[in-house]
């Protein structure tokens, strides 16, 4: 059986620029965030995070406290309607590259 382009887990390697806090249009007592990034192995400027969606909770903590600054992460993404959600991640060493090579051919 084919997946499904939501089925599907993007690896995204690059860095957190800034967050921007929104509220849900859908659900006003929510909120979430808009995370601008710089990917190197795909075109991809933003990717969102949904507390709900996060399969690491402590992820939420470190974004809330910018605790992501100057830190190099592997994203794992799942898309949803066109947008990147942030579903977990993992931080790189800095001197990182074998990875990233290893992804960009794939």
């Amino acid at each position: 059986m084919t997946k499904t382009r939501n089925d599907y887990v993007y690896q995204l390697i690059g860095k957190i620029l800034s967050k921007v806090k929104r509220k849900s249009k859908k659900y006003p007592e929510t909120y979430y965030y808009q995370l601008n990034t710089s990917v190197e192995n795909k075109e991809v400027k933003k990717i969102f995070a949904f507390l709900p969606r996060l399969e690491n909770e402590v992820i939420w903590k470190v974004i809330e406290n910018s605790d992501y600054l100057d830190k190099k992460y592997l994203f794992y993404c799942k898309n949803h309607q066109g947008y990147y959600g942030l579903i977990d991640w993992e931080e790189l060493p800095s001197s990182f590259t074998e990875k990233a090579k290893e992804l960009a051919r794939n």
